[in-house]
């Protein structure tokens, strides 16, 4: 996950590399880079023009001339908030991954476009969503380990379902006791199996 702060915006970021070992490792720094580039040194400001820059700042690294084709095939999922602090408008724009929003105890889903980031060089965009916020209202950017992740008494993923139903269920709690709600959930849910994913929840008020 990644955060700044510049011009009276919250710039907010979550990521998700699909390539494991040293690919992905390799694109998790690259990655890094690239939005602290991005965001403070080129100074772009809206969301989906974040998603749309990375993605060519990567083609121009990774994209190999004589064959057409990139000569990586792994991808970042990413989902990004760009908040400005004196209208609260949020601006959301997510590469596979979405944002939810928990206001007087309803979870609100903005999707992400179902692409990756340098999934597909050619033609690429991103939709932007905007979103005004209140006093109270949570966030939450995650990746999808811990949605995936196999146990339960049937050895079955943990699903969106019911990680939306424990978001809902424990967003009246201070953030730090949301850690541990969701850190025993998850532990609870794996027990006897294996950990298949890195796993990533992001919660965040804003106001």
């Amino acid at each position: 996950y990644w955060f700044s702060e510049r011009d009276d915006k919250y710039f907010i970021a979550a990521a998700d590399c699909t390539g494991h070992g040293v690919p992905g490792a390799l694109m998790s720094m690259i990655g890094l880079e690239l939005i602290h580039k991005i965001i403070n040194d080129m100074k772009v400001d809206d969301s989906d023009q974040v998603l749309l820059t990375m993605n060519r700042e990567l083609e121009s690294a990774f994209y190999k001339e004589e064959s057409g084709k990139p000569i990586i095939k792994d991808g970042i999922e990413m989902s990004i908030c760009i908040i400005d602090k004196k209208t609260r408008l949020m601006e959301f724009s997510g590469a596979f991954l979405p944002v939810y929003i928990v206001r007087d105890d309803k979870l609100i889903e903005i999707k992400g476009d179902k692409k990756n980031v340098v999934q597909s060089f050619a033609m690429v965009s991103f939709n932007r969503s905007t979103f005004t916020l209140q006093d109270g209202d949570l966030l939450y950017l995650f990746s999808d380990g811990y949605a995936d992740q196999f146990g339960g008494p049937d050895n079955k993923k943990f699903m969106y379902r019911r990680l939306r139903h424990i978001l809902l269920t424990i967003s009246k709690y201070p953030l730090p006791d949301q850690q541990r709600i969701l850190d025993e959930t998850i532990d609870s849910w794996m027990e006897g199996h294996d950990q298949i994913d890195d796993m990533m929840i992001l919660g965040v008020k804003p106001f």
